[in-house]
């Protein structure tokens, strides 16, 4: 999946549907909250560049605001995703269903990209962040006694 031609790819809808669900104005989400949210849904560790090159996109097409590594939806985003959502218009339903129908809602939209870098270490932090917040939700979801609770909403 590439990420230099002009057009929108999968990993940009699952950039803004994981931004919509973890981020807001007064509590934007973090790298690492973007990172989970995208792997409870799709189950899968997004890369440096998918990140990098769809936030830049969502950022220029003002779908999203970012301010460093905190992000939150915008009022165009946020209509955008309210418009995919499972059911509505004779979607399918479920999380991949949703991610689909927001992909192709993307593609009616011109891109416009701005400059967002990633660092390779901020990236790598978040990822050890995610994983050991997962362990531990994963080995206390294991002691007698105590029950599994999930850590992150999904889309």
């Amino acid at each position: 999946m590439s990420s230099d031609g002009d057009g929108w790819v999968l990993s940009d809808a699952w950039v803004l549907a994981a931004v919509r669900v973890t981020g807001t104005r007064a509590a934007p989400a973090s790298l690492t909250d973007l990172i989970a949210a995208i792997d409870t849904v799709h189950r899968l560790i997004p890369s440096r560049e998918q990140l990098e090159h769809g936030v830049g996109r969502l950022q220029g097409t003002g779908l999203i605001q970012a301010e460093g590594q905190r992000l939150w939806v915008t009022p165009a985003g946020r209509s955008l995703v309210a418009h995919a959502r499972p059911g509505a218009a004779g979607r399918p339903p479920g999380n991949a269903g949703r991610t689909e129908a927001l992909f192709r809602l993307l593609a009616g939209i011109p891109v416009s990209r701005t400059r967002w870098p990633l660092d390779e270490r901020a990236y790598e932090t978040a990822c050890l962040e995610y994983r050991h917040t997962m362990w531990e939700e994963f080995h206390r979801g294991r002691q007698p006694g105590r029950r599994p609770r999930a850590s992150y909403r999904s889309l």
